[in-house]
C-alpha cells in the first residue's frame, strides 16, 4: 500500500462507493483498487470523476480474492481503524523481513473486534501471551506498540493479552517457509476443510471473513504441529462450557485431532480443540444464514 502522487496522472472515474470516505476504481491496467480520503466519496456516484487531491492512500492487493475482502471490510469498519492499522503495518514493514497482503485483512478486523469488545467490557485472555513474547519477540514490541497508538488515537486502552493476539497475527503473515513444508502446511488445511465442510454439513464460501479468519487460524495451527510448538493449558470451565455450548463443533474439531494424530502429527491439546472449535462454530453461523 503507497502513498498516491497525483500530478500529472489521467483522470480516474469511481466503480463503486464504499462509504464516504473509500471507493473502488480501475489503475490504467483495468485493475481494480481501492483509494480512500476523508470525504472522498461524500456525494458521489458510480462513473463520476474522481478528486485525487483527496487521495490519501491506495490499497492494490494483487492476490485474487483479497481486494474484495477488503472491500467488505472498509465499508463497515471506521476510517480511524483503519487509518491506524495501516500506521502499525508500515511500521511493522520497516522491522519484519517479509508480511504477507493478507494482513491489512487480518489486522484491520482484528482491530476492529478487539475495540468493539473492549467498548461492551467483555475481555479475553491470552493464555499463550508469555510464549509469544518469547517466540515472536519483534512481533511482540510491534504489538505493545500498537495498543499505544490505538490509546492515543482512538481513545481506547486495550489490554496487554491484545499484543500477543496482534503477533500472532504477523506471524502468521510472515508464513512462507520452504517449498515442503508449505506444501505440508496446504495439504493439511486441505484435509481439515474437507472435514469441517462434511463434518458441519456446509458448503465453505472462500470469499468470506469467516472462511478466511477459519484459514488463519488453520495456517498458524498447521505451523505449530509441524514444528511440534506446544500450546498451554486452558481454563476447564471455559472448555467445557465451549463443548457443551457447540456440540457439533466440538465434535468436527475431535475428528481433525483424530485425523492429525492418525498422520503422525501430535494430538490436539484441550486448548486447541477449544480454539478451533470457536472458529468452525463462528464459520458454521456465518454460512447457515446465506
Amino acid at each position: 500500500m503507497d502513498q498516491v502522487f497525483v500530478f500529472g496522472a489521467s483522470p480516474m472515474r469511481i466503480c463503486k462507493i464504499l462509504n464516504n470516505n473509500a471507493v473502488i476504481v480501475r489503475n490504467a491496467q483495468q485493475q481494480e483498487q481501492v483509494v480512500m480520503g476523508c470525504g472522498l466519496g461524500f456525494q458521489k456516484r458510480p462513473g463520476d470523476y474522481l478528486d485525487k487531491t483527496c487521495i490519501e492512500k491506495t490499497f492494490s492487493l494483487q492476490e485474487p480474492g483479497l481486494q474484495a475482502l477488503l472491500s467488505e471490510l472498509l465499508q463497515r469498519i471506521p476510517i480511524e481503524i483503519i487509518t491506524v492499522s495501516d500506521h502499525v503495518i508500515c511500521q511493522a514493514r520497516k522491522k519484519l523481513p517479509f508480511l504477507h497482503d493478507r494482513i491489512y485483512l487480518t489486522l484491520v478486523d482484528h482491530f476492529h473486534f478487539a475495540i468493539e469488545r473492549h467498548r461492551q467490557g467483555i475481555a479475553i485472555r491470552n493464555l499463550m501471551l508469555w510464549d509469544i513474547q518469547q517466540l515472536y519477540p519483534c512481533e511482540y514490541d510491534i504489538g505493545v506498540a500498537s495498543l499505544e497508538l490505538i490509546a492515543q488515537e482512538l481513545n481506547c486502552q486495550l489490554p496487554v493479552d491484545e499484543t500477543g493476539f496482534i503477533a500472532l497475527h504477523l506471524a502468521n503473515a510472515q508464513l512462507t517457509g520452504d517449498m515442503q513444508v508449505t506444501n505440508q502446511i496446504s495439504l493439511l488445511m486441505q484435509e481439515v476443510l474437507q472435514i469441517v465442510r462434511l463434518k458441519m454439513h456446509i458448503r465453505l464460501d472462500e470469499n468470506t471473513l469467516a472462511f478466511h479468519r477459519l484459514v488463519t487460524h488453520l495456517k498458524f495451527l498447521a505451523q505449530r504441529i509441524l514444528n511440534k510448538q506446544g500450546f498451554p493449558s486452558v481454563d476447564m470451565e471455559l472448555q467445557k462450557m465451549v463443548e457443551d455450548c457447540y456440540p457439533q463443533a466440538w465434535n468436527c474439531a475431535k475428528t481433525i485431532s483424530n485425523h492429525i494424530e492418525k498422520h503422525a502429527y501430535p494430538k490436539l491439546t484441550d486448548a486447541e480443540l477449544m480454539y478451533l472449535s470457536l472458529h468452525i462454530n463462528r464459520l458454521h453461523d456465518r454460512q447457515s444464514k446465506q
